[in-house]
């Protein structure tokens, strides 16, 4: 950010607080910081591309979460949501109230991806 000319007052304070924080949140800022750009860059080059690979998780959690389709485990959580078990909070929630689920109706766009 330096280098590009683009550091603000705010980053340039908070990097410097980062450098008496313990290495692994500095390292895992740099990590996330890291990702966010390469999505950027990629949503750039190939959005309709990131539309469908991300509409294709979603229905795939949710045939998976909500169906119970076992050939529909492509979703890709990640380990920090993968260890709070959402599909296991789900399916429990479905079997305590009795909420059974035959069909679901996919959308085919999204208003937006973050």
């Amino acid at each position: 950010m330096r280098i590009a000319g683009t550091m603000s007052d705010e980053l340039d304070k908070f990097l410097t607080e980062l450098e008496n924080k313990p290495k692994e949140v500095a390292g895992k800022f740099t990590d996330n910081g890291d990702k966010f750009i390469i999505i950027n860059a990629v949503m750039e080059n190939n959005k309709e591309g990131v539309l469908e690979s991300t509409r294709e998780m979603v229905d795939n959690y949710l045939k998976y979460s909500r169906l119970g389709d076992e050939n529909s485990k492509g979703f890709g959580l990640s380990p920090e949501l993968e260890a709070q078990d959402p599909v296991g909070k789900v399916k429990q929630y479905m079997k305590d109230n009795d909420i059974k689920v035959t069909e679901i109706s996919f959308p085919k766009t999204f208003e937006q991806v973050d």
